[in-house]
């Protein structure tokens, strides 16, 4: 029931583990976001969403998966080369830490919600 209310939620979901962030979670809302990028499961978002490697959007998921601290943006700027409605898309996005069992971060979900 979980996964079916993930994948219909109107705003992005992503998640992504590991130092690597290797993404093992995208809902409808965030694939479509991405353009319906092929193959983007088991792949690093860096490589799977490489527009952002200049944004400061990756820094802020390392921090969050290396201190467990969240991170809220708001209004961020960001570019999706080929975005359905333009490249530049503003969004709200907020960032934490997920935790296996003994507690210890294992990687990182985000949702988020264009706000252009």
């Amino acid at each position: 029931v979980l996964a079916g209310a993930l994948e219909e939620l109107p705003h992005g979901v992503l998640v992504h583990t590991g130092p690597e962030h290797l993404v093992v979670g995208a809902n409808r809302a965030a694939r479509t976001f991405l353009g319906d990028r092929p193959g983007i499961l088991g792949r690093p978002l860096a490589e799977v969403f490489p527009e952002i490697a200049g944004q400061n959007l990756m820094g802020r998921f390392d921090r969050v998966y290396a201190t467990g601290e969240p991170f809220t943006g708001r209004e961020w700027r960001i570019e999706v080369a080929g975005h359905v409605d333009g490249d530049d898309r503003f969004v709200d996005l907020d960032a934490v830490a997920l935790h296996d069992p003994p507690g210890v971060v294992s990687g990182v979900a985000v949702q988020f919600r264009d706000v252009t």
